[in-house]
């Protein structure tokens, strides 16, 4: 039997051929999987790629092209992958909201699979706290009933969501309405602490407060006084060429506006929004229309206003939707005041024509200004900042409005006075010093006089009360004596309060027996009177005298002179 030998290397090669045999063909091998994630904050895309493979180093994820909206971002090129299964990529690439991020990745031997995402970019939180104001009650508002209504307004970068109104720190109430609210508000006898809290859509709040006071409550008192109300769109006269308009103006009451309504050409009312600041949409009739608008305040006093506008049709010239330009030339801005009254100046223009300009100060009412190109108007400051608004009308109802902040600032009282030390001057006239009178009922005058003002003049009788006299530089009163000596005392006052005093001594005696010096006389007492040549001389004394008759000595009653005869 013959046997052939295979030499080493056909042994080996046919080893070789059956070891090749036991290993997997290499074929195409595409992706497994490819997902996205994209962080908005740092830019960055992941890219996970699933890729299974026996030799990383030949079999591999050779490209990954990135498409932001459809559009090729960028492609990135490798020469291996890093590991033999499921493997991230990173790349920097700049999206915004809703762009839609794809990324496709390709095998080296052939297949490819994508994936994508949707950018979502939240946005930044709204730190921005909402305004809220109170509009009624004003601050430091004295009451004499309790029921009030509590309204004001309230504003926010994104949206109100509700504004809440406390009374004395107690539970917060939610009014009606947000960026024009209103709530009824019970107060109690004494001071009253009112907050009004605004929240915002981000749940910021705000806060405005108010201190009012209830003096009293003896019911409440009809409120007799109607609201105000103007319609500022559309204007007097104004033709229209579009029929749906929209009917915008301002209403203001002591109390507070309940609602405000507005018809058209008669028909039915409908309620607009707001009640302060109030809109409405309306379709105008063909040819004229009457626009009406009513306020209604909280004790259901009303008022309405009116306008007349043409509805011309809706295929002529286009609405005129131009703002006016207005300015303030007098005063200028930051001006400095010394008194209350000022007067507003300024100029207006428009593509069409303007219709009226109005003035406020301090978010006050409206007043209609003189004039419309070259316009004026007058207000009243009150002490500190001042903000003096004017805003301008065009005949399609356009307008502009133009501001300047100026400073009230009240003069200093006068100084005063220089204190009047200077004593007035008074004098009697009558009766004179010594003067005996026998009636004791008498009339006493005088004068006064003062730098500045005789205020009044008082006379008494002795010690006892000082009684005013009739008149102040010539001067009367009317005393009644006590028998002896009388001491008759008269002052006289300025307005500072500075005095002077004047007197005089008077005697009184009832009369009696009379005597006289050309008879004998007796030892006894008399009343005695004696004539003269030159007149009369009455003593009215108790008389003593000797029986021999001459010389003779008289002792007076108490209080009054002694005298002797002549020897």
């Amino acid at each position: 039997m013959n046997r052939r030998r295979i030499s080493a290397p056909a042994g080996l090669l046919v080893a070789l051929l059956l070891a090749g045999s036991l290993l997997p063909p290499v074929e195409a091998n595409p992706p497994q999987s490819v997902t996205l994630e994209y962080d908005a904050a740092s830019g960055q895309l992941n890219v996970t790629i699933g890729h299974f493979t026996l030799n990383g180093a030949t079999h591999y994820i050779f490209k990954v092209v990135v498409e932001r909206n459809s559009v090729v971002n960028l492609t990135a090129n490798y020469a291996s992958q890093p590991t033999n299964n499921i493997f991230t990529y990173t790349y920097n690439i700049d999206a915004v909201d809703g762009d839609t991020l794809r990324a496709t990745a390709s095998c080296i031997l052939g297949g490819d699979a994508s994936g994508s995402v949707t950018v979502s970019v939240a946005p930044p939180p709204d730190l921005i706290p909402p305004l809220v104001d109170i509009v009624n009650p004003g601050n430091l508002q004295v009451f004499n009933t309790s029921n009030i209504v509590v309204n004001g307004t309230a504003s926010d970068n994104v949206a109100v969501s509700k504004v809440e109104v406390s009374q004395n720190n107690g539970t917060w109430a939610t009014a009606s309405g947000t960026t024009d609210w209103s709530v009824p508000v019970t107060l109690v006898l004494g001071p009253n602490f009112i907050r009004a809290r605004a929240t915002d859509t981000s749940n910021n709040t705000n806060l405005d407060f108010v201190y009012v006071t209830l003096i009293n409550d003896t019911g409440p008192q009809p409120d007799t006084t109607p609201p105000s109300i103007m319609i500022s769109a559309p204007l007097e006269s104004q033709t229209i060429n579009v029929s749906a308009i929209e009917i915008r103006g301002n209403a203001s009451d002591n109390a507070g506006v309940r609602l405000v309504e507005v018809r058209l050409n008669g028909g039915a009312w409908t309620e607009a929004a707001g009640n302060t600041t109030w809109s409405s949409p309306a379709t105008l009739a063909l040819g004229a229309n009457l626009v009406e608008a009513r306020a209604t305040d909280t004790s259901s006093n009303t008022a309405t206003t009116s306008v007349n506008v043409t509805y011309r049709n809706e295929t002529g010239p286009p609405p005129d939707t131009v703002r006016p330009s207005i300015t303030i030339i007098q005063p200028s801005e930051g001006q400095k005041f010394n008194v209350t009254a000022a007067d507003v100046s300024g100029t207006a223009s428009d593509n069409a024509g303007l219709n009226k300009v109005w003035v406020r100060v301090n978010s006050g009412a409206w007043g209609l200004a003189t004039g419309k190109t070259a316009w004026n108007s007058s207000v009243t400051l009150v002490n500190g900042g001042n903000l003096i608004e004017a805003v301008a009308y065009d005949t399609s109802g356009n307008t502009a409005t133009a501001m300047v902040n100026v400073t009230y600032a009240a003069p200093p009282p006068p100084p005063p006075p220089p204190v009047d030390t200077t004593l007035p001057a008074i004098a009697i006239s009558a009766p004179a010093e010594g003067t005996i009178f026998t009636s004791a009922s008498i009339t006493v005058n005088g004068t006064a006089s003062d730098n500045v003002k005789v205020d009044r003049v008082e006379v008494r009788l002795g010690t006892g009360a000082w009684t005013a006299a009739a008149g102040n530089l010539t001067w009367t009163a009317t005393l009644t004596l006590a028998e002896g000596k009388n001491v008759i005392e008269a002052r006289a006052f300025d307005a500072a309060g500075n005095s002077k005093n004047a007197s005089v001594t008077v005697y009184y005696t009832k009369p009696g027996n009379a005597a006289t010096l050309d008879g004998s006389i007796s030892s006894g007492e008399y009343d005695l009177k004696a004539t003269f040549s030159g007149g009369d001389f009455e003593l009215h004394w108790k008389v003593s005298a000797a029986s021999s008759g001459w010389p003779w000595s008289a002792e007076p009653p108490a209080g009054w002179p002694s005298a002797s005869s002549p020897r």
